[in-house]
């Protein structure tokens, strides 16, 4: 099972039947598990604010838990006017934002969209805010996050994922672009962008 795959499962044992969101390059992985498996309805929308005021309102009228899946950095900042409403009208919120991969957390190489502290930023408009630090730990830093998000005083969380840990399997196994490095600032290809670059199948 990938990280996508966990993701998945972990929304499904929670009862979590519908998911809104916006597709981005660092939470494919969970859309591709959505895809593949059954049992939650993903509505796609324009921007990542809209999906946090969509998951508000579904959470506001069913009374479940309302699921956005957002993208990184710019994407995430988008959601914050919707999330701080959520908070304060205490409706229970999880945001899956995606982010850049976990070695490159806070080095500020330039990848893209990478933020200088994401999981920071969130937590200022959240009840409880969350980060795995591998594969293995995203069932239970997802289920804390809706655990918060529903018991005590019901309000909005975030929890973190790096794209690695998305795309990683529970076994040992590395994907095969978690080598890339971020691209050098140069109009030259380097020999280590090169490679990457073939890695990727020449995309």
């Amino acid at each position: 099972m990938t990280g996508g795959d966990l993701v998945l499962e972990t929304l499904k044992a929670a009862g979590v039947d519908t998911v809104f969101g916006i597709a981005s390059v660092h939470n494919l992985p969970i859309y591709d598990a959505i895809a593949r498996g059954s049992g939650i309805r993903p509505i796609m929308v324009r921007d990542e604010q809209s999906a946090v005021y969509l998951a508000d309102s579904y959470a506001r009228t069913t009374g479940k838990l309302g699921v956005a899946i957002t993208s990184t950095g710019p994407g995430a900042a988008n959601t914050m006017g919707a999330m701080a409403e959520a908070y304060w009208a205490n409706s229970p919120v999880l945001q899956i934002a995606g982010n850049v991969e976990s070695p490159y957390l806070g080095k500020r190489r330039g990848f893209l969209h990478e933020a200088k502290d994401q999981l920071a930023m969130l937590s200022t408009v959240t009840k409880w805010a969350g980060q795995p630090k591998s594969t293995a730990e995203i069932p239970t830093v997802l289920a804390e996050g809706i655990r918060q998000a529903l018991s005590g005083r019901r309000r909005p969380v975030a929890v973190d994922l790096c794209i690695d840990s998305n795309i990683s399997r529970r076994t040992p196994r590395s994907p095969r672009w978690s080598h890339c490095r971020p691209r050098p600032q140069t109009r030259r290809m380097s020999g280590a962008r090169l490679t990457c670059w073939r890695e990727r199948g020449g995309r």
